[in-house]
């Protein structure tokens, strides 16, 4: 066998190596869209988005409950980039499910599309079929095999049944209403059937919302059924590790205008009460971590207990 040949042949039967999502996000997003239009991503610009990213390669997760504030970022960093990554560099097919089929063309147009063009992967959006020309396809298949199923919340059971696929992406669940036809009831639950036949470790289900009620979808995974986490930040005052929540942000309701708003609001410390610079506040948020339901952390940053008994990583800021 001719030697040139023979290396060519092993090199091409090598498997190829599959980036996590952090390393693919930073190696090559360019963002799109917003003030940093045209700049490499970079996890670091909101020390959230690194936490969440290195729960999303924790092999003890299989789905996440994501929610936080609008206009953060939300439904770029926990929706359309792991669709990316999954269509692009996993090379896998994937499910975006939504309150209406409109929704999801929309998502696809305005969220997934920029971020493949500005990224390198324009050429694997189909030129003919589904996607190709607007309106509202029901399956896209990209031109390197990927395959991007879109289902309905308002579906009927068996619209829900006729696709297989280990990568579920759910976005605004709260639009997602429970059922009294279906057996199933849960629409929620109908989707995430639809990776009942591969193997539980390969399953990366995703539900992504903004709250809006207590009994909603996203309240409920990210409070009762899942791990519960919380971000934690050290104190610069007393070196305990804390949350703030809304009611540490004190000030405002002394101040006669937005100016002295500005002026007078700080972050307090939930243990001590010791008001923080925003310097402080940057600082602390660099260097924060998560825990879950059932850890602890001490001021040394050492994190105690197992994790909890649930395969739903909540995740929340």
């Amino acid at each position: 066998m001719d030697r040139n040949l023979f290396r060519n042949f092993l090199k091409r039967s090598k498997s190829r190596r599959v980036r996590s999502i952090q390393e693919w996000a930073e190696d090559v997003v360019i963002i799109p869209t917003g003030p940093y239009a045209g700049r490499k991503f970079k996890l670091s610009r909101q020390p959230f988005a690194q936490l969440l990213y290195r729960e999303f390669s924790n092999p003890h997760w299989h789905e996440y409950a994501i929610t936080g504030p609008t206009q953060t970022g939300k439904s770029f960093l926990g929706f359309a980039l792991p669709v990316v990554w999954t269509l692009c560099e996993k090379k896998e097919d994937a499910i975006i499910a939504g309150p209406t089929m409109e929704i999801l063309a929309d998502k696809f147009k305005r969220d997934i599309v920029p971020i493949m063009e500005s990224s390198g992967y324009g050429h694997l959006i189909p030129r003919k079929g589904g996607g190709s020309k607007g309106g509202t396809p029901t399956r896209i298949d990209l031109t390197n095999g990927s395959v991007l199923k879109l289902m309905s919340f308002e579906g009927g059971d068996k619209s829900k049944a006729s696709f297989t696929c280990s990568n579920i992406f759910m976005t605004e669940v709260d639009g997602a209403k429970v059922s009294t036809t279906s057996d199933e009831a849960n629409p929620l639950e109908q989707i995430k059937g639809r990776a009942r036949a591969t193997e539980r470790a390969e399953r990366f289900i995703l539900y992504e919302c903004t709250v809006s009620h207590e009994e909603g979808h996203i309240w409920q995974l990210t409070q009762h059924k899942g791990s519960a986490a919380r971000i934690v930040l050290q104190c610069p005052a007393c070196s305990e590790y804390v949350t703030p929540e809304r009611d540490n942000l004190k000030g405002w309701d002394q101040a006669k205008n937005e100016i002295q708003a500005e002026e007078m609001t700080h972050w307090h410390c939930p243990k001590c009460d010791a008001p923080w610079t925003e310097q402080q506040r940057k600082d602390a948020n660099a260097t924060s971590t998560i825990v879950h339901r059932g850890q602890e952390i001490d001021k040394e940053g050492r994190i105690t207990g197992q994790l909890p008994e649930t395969r739903i990583c909540r995740f929340r800021w």
